[in-house]
């Protein structure tokens, strides 16, 4: 029997969309509990993850240099070959020293990083901390070939999906004209539309009234202009400022579990993270799923993309 070449492009565009279509696999596994004997140790890596101009600081004692503005505004691609150099294994403890409270989460952002590519023993600290605690004794660990990371796909967003979790509508996106249609052979129109990412298992229909989105900018930021503001949007919106999600150390703070139950998040909650650009996000992203918060997604253009919308 021979097909047309009407029936060989539906046939195609099937084979197309439903290779595109693949259960995403995502890391279930809590983050190692935080404890600081856990990070003195001959197998801990140590990286300083202060910006270039922080940078001309004298490097911390025992620690390699990571700039954390190398992995600013690029996509989970670029960042897993920028991984891949550092020759990072699952197995080691990872700890990522950066300004703390003083920053903007640059090293919550770079230990997020390392958390969505599978990495089990992630944990941040202020380089003051450090510099106070005698980490200085901690030698340069031995490192090993990383093989080529992937990110968990579960773990970050991108703007065409995040616009139709927060709008709870279907992106506009594919062709969309009659004459493309008849181009193709007489598709309906919406045919190619991709649905939106499905996560932890979930398709959009079941997800989309089941998200909460968090933002984490200052007060100041988030009363000049939020999300609640656009008429579109109808997921539930919450504010927490990321610095309540670290203490003094550097390190995420379980005191703020309190306030996450007030506004209604709890361990199983599954939360959109967004900020100015995706940095302060991917922190509290970060010291949530350490805290046990699984279902934490950091959307990584922040409200900087979305307003360019």
């Amino acid at each position: 029997m021979r097909l047309s070449r009407r029936s060989l492009l539906h046939v195609l565009i099937f084979l197309v969309l439903g290779c595109q279509q693949k259960t995403p696999v995502y890391h279930d596994v809590p983050l190692a509990p935080l404890n600081i004997q856990n990070l003195r140790q001959e197998s801990t890596m140590v990286f300083d993850v202060r910006s270039a101009e922080e940078s001309q600081r004298p490097l911390l004692p025992g620690a390699a240099a990571m700039r954390w503005d190398d992995f600013l505004g690029i996509s989970p691609l670029a960042m897993a070959k920028l991984a891949e150099k550092l020759d990072v294994s699952s197995e080691k403890t990872i700890l990522v020293v950066g300004r703390g409270k003083q920053g903007a989460g640059e090293d919550g952002y770079i230990a997020w990083i390392f958390d969505i590519f599978g990495m089990q023993n992630v944990y941040t600290l202020s380089s003051e901390f450090y510099l106070n605690s005698g980490f200085s004794a901690i030698p340069s660990a031995v490192r090993k070939p990383a093989g080529h990371p992937e990110a968990d796909p579960n773990l970050f967003i991108e703007a065409v999906d995040f616009r139709a979790y927060v709008t709870q509508t279907l992106p506009q996106r594919g062709w969309t004209s009659k004459a493309r249609s008849r181009a193709l052979g007489g598709v309906p129109l919406g045919a190619l539309y991709p649905p939106p990412k499905s996560f932890f298992g979930m398709k959009f229909p079941e997800l989309q009234h089941k998200v909460l989105v968090l933002d984490v900018r200052s007060q100041n930021e988030f009363e000049g202009y939020n999300l609640k503001m656009e008429k579109a949007v109808k997921a539930p919106l919450l504010h927490l400022s990321w610095s309540e999600f670290f203490d003094d150390r550097g390190l995420p703070s379980a005191s703020v579990n309190t306030r996450l139950a007030e506004l209604g998040v709890h361990k199983n909650s599954i939360v959109f993270v967004i900020s100015e650009r995706g940095v302060r996000s991917g922190a509290v992203a970060y010291a949530m799923r350490s805290l046990g918060y699984q279902k934490v997604v950091n959307y990584l253009g922040g409200y900087r993309q979305w307003e360019r919308q």
